[in-house]
């Protein structure tokens, strides 16, 4: 499946080197006024061109498919697309035979059997991520969705692209190797994911619940291990399956 959420339901589409990538958000209730513009402050804080980033370079103009009229939602789904015109393809001419680092091409070869699109990364580029950016700019107008949907697809989207995310920043400080308890004094605010590690790892032992990620979380804060570390074990973990046995 393609889809996260129940009541407030995002399905991404497209591939990196496709015609278009975008996101069908399902959920919107009618009479929310929104514009294609009112997306641009947050799309403009995701672009590409800092230190680190591609050089690829797309517009990100959103376009509303479906879902909007004279400026408000409809109650139907909402299609927002953005259109690809930067990929460069040819350098995709053949089939990769190495899977490469830091990329999900390897499992997107395994998902799909080999039939994926490995242009540019595909469906798993981090090309996807504009269509979670524009859903997330949905999910912020409190005045309809109310602080649970703002609190969780909107905050779980700014803890990966906002720079005035402090558990983005707490992170940022814990992979350059800033001690875990110098990192909330430096943050100069309450971070609220430090906290949290502590209670789900406390939950999960006592529940008994395996939790690997949180499980390496909560070693980095104690000083156990380094990120790098964390993600090396986490990586050589036995492979198992994503569903339970009775499903």
């Amino acid at each position: 499946m393609n889809s996260l959420g129940r009541l407030f339901r995002l399905t991404i589409f497209g591939e990196s080197h496709g015609p278009a990538v975008g996101v069908i958000i399902d959920g919107c209730p009618p009479g929310l006024e929104i514009k294609e513009s009112d997306l641009t402050a947050d799309l403009d804080r995701r672009r590409s061109g800092a230190p680190g980033t591609t050089a690829r370079q797309e517009s990100d103009q959103p376009r509303f498919l479906s879902g909007v009229w004279n400026n408000h939602t409809t109650g139907a789904p909402l299609t927002i697309i953005f259109e690809n015109t930067a990929q460069r393809s040819a350098d995709y001419a053949e089939k990769p035979t190495v899977y490469r680092p830091g990329h999900a091409d390897f499992t997107a070869d395994r998902k799909f059997r080999g039939w994926n699109d490995p242009r540019g990364g595909g469906y798993f580029s981090g090309r996807l991520t504009v269509g979670l950016v524009a859903a997330g700019v949905l999910a912020y107008l409190r005045d309809y969705f109310g602080r649970f949907t703002s609190a969780s697809i909107g905050d779980l989207i700014a803890t990966c692209t906002s720079q005035h995310s402090r558990n983005r920043l707490a992170g940022e400080l814990l992979a350059n190797g800033v001690p875990p308890a110098e990192v909330e004094s430096r943050v100069g605010q309450v971070v609220e994911g430090l906290h949290t590690a502590y209670a789900l790892h406390d939950m999960a032992g006592r529940l008994g619940v395996e939790m690997p990620v949180t499980e390496n979380v909560y070693q980095v804060l104690e000083g156990n291990r380094t990120p790098r570390e964390c993600v090396a074990h986490l990586m050589a973990r036995t492979p198992k399956s994503e569903r339970h046995e009775g499903l």
